[in-house]
């Protein structure tokens, strides 16, 4: 694979065969995933293969080791898997952080079952609540305004009255 210090190109490539959408938005995933990691392309890269070329042109301009590469590769692939298998599945992914307390009653609930899996009932299932709780919570609040907004129409009424019709002494 190596030639003194020199890589052979072909060889590179093939360590992103993973890459094997060839859509826009797996372009710019692949593009964001160099960005983030400060690698960043200035060639024009049309296709996927046209990618892969980059990458492995920027490794062997920068005299990369190859394990390095490899490491990078194994990690990319990684991510790359990842992605693909949550777009597939229709899911996401959430990192949220929990008062002790509750991450405890979490757990509890959570007993051999996936975290996911419970919380994902418990959206759904408290989610039509929340949405009647915000809808009502929102009457309130527009009955209110519309109260207001009466109150200060009816006083603005009686002051033109009094401008009008000046009272008499």
């Amino acid at each position: 694979m190596r030639q003194g210090n020199r890589h052979q190109l072909p060889e590179l490539i093939k360590l992103f065969d993973f890459l094997d959408l060839e859509t826009p938005n797996a372009r710019d995933w692949v593009r964001g995933y160099l960005t983030r990691k400060a690698i960043l392309l200035s060639e024009p890269t049309p296709t996927m293969q046209s990618l892969k070329v980059a990458l492995a042109s920027h490794f062997m301009a920068c005299f990369t080791d190859i394990d390095v590469i490899k490491n990078f590769s194994k990690t990319m692939g990684s991510a790359w898997r990842v992605m693909k298998h949550r777009k597939e599945k229709g899911i996401g992914n959430l990192s949220v952080s929990l008062d002790k307390a509750v991450l405890t009653q979490l757990k509890t609930m959570c007993k051999g079952k996936k975290k996911a899996k419970i919380v994902s009932l418990l959206i759904e299932d408290g989610y039509k609540a929340f949405s009647e709780s915000d809808r009502e919570i929102k009457k309130k609040l527009a009955d209110n305004r519309r109260i207001k907004n009466s109150e200060l129409n009816k006083i603005r009424l009686l002051d033109l009255q009094g401008k009008i019709n000046p009272k008499e002494s």
